[in-house]
């Protein structure tokens, strides 16, 4: 009788987990095992009951440090309805451990486990209508160029026939290139915007238009003949290929061309950096020099060593010696303190930090954003994000550019690596354990949409459409070596370019002025800026910048906090 009741037990608890399985599946981890910034989780749901539920999904991502990425939602399902799922989770790059819990009123009905290898690679991704067409299309990819630029892509990238389009940009993020070479019209609107998407924020994307075979894709973009070197769009390129006959996809992946295939894995890693905005407007805490403390060691030197004795040898009380020096050893100390702590914060501060990348065409930008969060006591703060922007890179650092003793003792001590608990919004909220005088710095990319953009009305006349005051601005002419200093631009405001002298972007005997390590943010203007190399995607054809304060990325925190926004939009401009 007691083997039937464990042989019973047994079956029921292998039932129930065959049950809670079948509930929650995990399909996919990044883009087919290739890891991007963020990666993407592919999950199917299923609702067990009859009954509409509310369901809490909850995917956590390690590696084999034991740390841990943690992303959480909530999903709202019909009774018996399954729905597959994209969730952007920080992940390492090497293996790492998936786990999957789904719940619903606190009661467990379902966990997946997933094991990947991620693998970090030149990624060309190949969307088409038959396997036949992706087998030409990669062998003319492969083929083109040069000998050295062959070996070079045999040893540099990997291709991927992706048949299941995905719907978010940032699940292409491990890909340096999309290749599209199938019906636009079996893409759901969800897809086609996650093509775009990714294109804007800095990828690399190749449509066959006899294959894709739908003129209202990017139409803005395809009105003129294609250019070999493609087409700037936001931040990323557009190539256009007739089609598959003459192997015109091959001189895409060959020459100059080829490089850009080969930093993109690169600048996806590194578009959320913003280059001279935290530096210029964000909190910085201003840790002592070497230089003062040495000064302050020696004052204090002088005044025990010398002062001290001298005075007590003049009113003849050496004996006191013992007294003055606890004395003023605590007096330099509190002094030291208190000057330091001076330069401390007193509240809660959020500097909301922004890189927009526009063209002429499109109001549509991608977006850069940084949060810095500074504390002037330890607490615990939560910040909500109500903006379908994602995390993309999370990092705590006390180095600041006057802490050469800050950074010393950084690099020689260990690196601690800091675990994040994501809920997906709206609004996405992140709880940050500051400590007294510390900030911490989030990155996110999305895509914003002004109102307009900066564009040519006629020749040498710019027209500011976005909406936004620009403070500073300039204009930069790359195949004409001039940058143009602008003054502040008002919204529908126009300018013309032939009432500003230009100033020579290179000369003869200094190609560029590159950033020196002592250079002082606050006090360069941008054209300055401009010339010594800090504005991110500007080197080339005819770009507009300009700085704003706006527009924010909408950021709450659960503390009374004082906020600052700043924000640099930059377009590529086109000349008519």
């Amino acid at each position: 009788m007691r083997r039937v009741l464990w042989c019973i037990s047994f079956v029921l608890v292998l039932a129930a987990s065959l049950i809670a399985d079948s509930n929650l599946r995990i399909t996919d981890v990044g883009l087919h095992g290739y890891y991007g910034t963020p990666s993407a989780v592919r999950l199917i749901v299923r609702n067990p009951s009859s009954q509409p539920q509310l369901i809490h999904l909850q995917v956590a991502a390690g590696n084999e440090n034991e740390d841990t990425n943690t992303v959480t939602t909530d999903v709202t399902l019909s009774g018996g309805e399954q729905r597959a799922l994209e969730l952007p989770v920080l992940m390492f790059v090497g293996k790492v451990f998936i786990t999957a819990d789904a719940s619903s009123a606190g009661t467990f009905f379902g966990q997946d486990k997933h094991e990947e290898v991620l693998r970090q690679t030149n990624l060309i991704v190949l969307m088409c209508a038959s396997e036949n067409v992706c087998k030409t299309a990669q062998s003319q990819i492969q083929f083109s160029g040069t000998i050295e630029e062959r070996a070079d892509k045999n040893r540099q990238t990997a291709f991927e026939m992706v048949d299941d389009p995905r719907d978010h940009w940032w699940a292409y993020s491990a890909s340096s290139a999309v290749v599209v070479a199938m019906p636009m019209t079996k893409l759901a609107p969800a897809q086609r915007d996650a093509l775009e998407g990714f294109l804007r924020s800095g990828g690399r994307l190749v449509l066959l238009e006899d294959e894709i075979a739908d003129p209202s894709f990017l139409s803005a973009y395809r009105t003129a003949p294609a250019l070999p070197n493609g087409e700037r769009v936001g931040k990323g390129t557009l190539f256009r290929v007739s089609g598959l006959g003459a192997n015109p996809l091959g001189d895409v992946f060959a020459s100059r061309n080829l490089a850009g295939v080969f930093a993109q894995n690169y600048t996806w890693q590194n578009s959320n950096r913003l280059g001279f905005l935290p530096r210029r407007f964000a909190t910085s805490f201003d840790f002592p020099r070497l230089r003062w403390v040495l000064i302050w060691l020696t004052s204090y030197t002088v005044v025990i060593g010398v002062l001290n004795f001298a005075v007590l040898r003049h009113f003849r009380r050496l004996e006191f010696g013992w007294i003055s020096m606890c004395g003023l050893a605590l007096l330099f100390a509190a002094g030291f303190y208190f000057s330091s702590a001076s330069r401390r914060p007193r509240n809660f501060r959020l500097d909301n930090l922004a890189n927009y990348y526009l063209d002429a065409r499109s109001p549509l930008a991608a977006a850069d954003y940084n949060l810095r969060v500074s504390a002037p006591d330890r607490r615990d703060v939560l910040v909500s994000v109500a903006d379908p922007a994602v995390f993309t890179y999370s990092n705590q650092t006390g180095g600041e550019p006057n802490s050469q003793i800050w950074a010393e003792m950084n690099r020689q001590g260990p690196q601690v690596r800091h675990q994040y608990d994501i809920h997906l919004g709206p609004p996405s909220q992140v709880e940050l354990s500051l400590l007294k005088w510390s900030f911490h710095d989030l990155d996110l990319q999305g895509v914003h949409e002004f109102s307009g953009t900066v564009h040519f009305v006629a020749p040498n006349r710019l027209r500011n459409d976005t909406g936004q005051r620009f403070g500073e601005a300039v204009y930069l002419d790359y195949t004409s070596n001039a940058l143009y200093a602008l003054p502040a631009l008002a919204p529908s405001e126009e300018i013309q370019l032939d009432a500003i002298t230009p100033r020579p972007i290179r000369t003869k005997d200094q190609k560029q002025i590159w950033t020196g390590a002592d250079l002082d943010y606050s006090k360069q203007a941008l054209p300055e800026l401009a010339l010594r190399g800090e504005l991110p995607f500007v080197g080339a054809g005819r770009v507009f910048a300009g700085l704003s304060d706006g527009p924010a990325l909408p950021v709450e925190l659960n503390v009374p906090h004082q906020q600052s926004v700043h924000s640099l939009v930059i377009v590529a401009l086109e000349q008519q």
